[in-house]
Formats: structure tokens, sequence, C-alpha cells
């Protein structure tokens, strides 16, 4: 059996996403220069201004292997589990529900918190007034 994995294409809205995903799950969005590239041993890419690790790209939750860590991310915090729970897992990998359903959940969850993001900024606002 051959797998075949459409993806996809990421958009702006879905690169804002992945920035906000990344930085809750408390990793670093990396900034580097794509006109910079750096080579280490046979490989070729690039080096964080912030955080100076090596890296190929930023993480893009479309990609199964990005994914995998959004989802074991997410399955630790217990605050998310009721979310979880509404996601079979096997549907993340299957050939045709796949990259749909992991946008879903991506889509989903970047919606989640950052909606409980602004309501605390809102009630911080408030209390300061």
């Amino acid at each position: 059996m051959q797998l075949r994995f459409i993806v996809p294409k990421a958009n702006k809205r879905s690169r804002e996403r992945d920035r906000f995903l990344t930085k809750a799950m408390g990793a670093c969005w990396h900034e580097y220069d794509p006109d910079k590239p750096v080579r280490n041993a046979s490989l070729i890419g690039y080096v964080c201004k912030k955080c100076n690790d090596f890296l190929f790209t930023n993480n893009d939750f479309s990609t199964l292997e990005d994914f995998i860590k959004l989802l074991n991310w997410a399955n630790g915090q217990k605050k998310l589990s009721k979310f979880v729970s509404q996601f079979a897992p096997k549907d993340f990998v299957n050939e045709k529900k796949g990259p749909q359903t992991r946008k879903k959940f991506a889509d989903a969850l970047y919606s989640l918190l950052s909606s409980s993001k602004r309501r605390q900024k809102k009630h911080v606002q408030r209390r300061r007034t």
C-alpha cells in the first residue's frame, strides 16, 4: 500500500497560527535570514537569530511530523483534554481525512488559545483602570 498525503498550502493565516501555537508550546519561532544558509556537515539549513539553533524551517502543523509535536503537547495539557478528546487520533493519519483533520485541529486549537489569551488581556486591562 502506498501512502500519499495531500498537504494544505500554507497561507498567511496558517503561518500566524503556527507561530502562535509554537510559542504556546514554549518553543522558539525561529528568526533567520533565508538568504544566508549555513552548511553543517552535509546539511544545509539556517541559524536562528534568537536561540542559535540550527534549523531547516519553522513548524508547519499541516505536516504530519510537526503536527505530532503539537498533538503530543496538547495531550500533555490537562486543560485541553476535553478539546483533544473531540478528535479521533486515527483520522490524523488517514490518507484522505488526515490533512483536513490536522488543519481543523490546529485551527480550532489556535482559536481556543488565542481567544483565551485575548480574554486574559482584557481582564488585566480592566483591573488596571
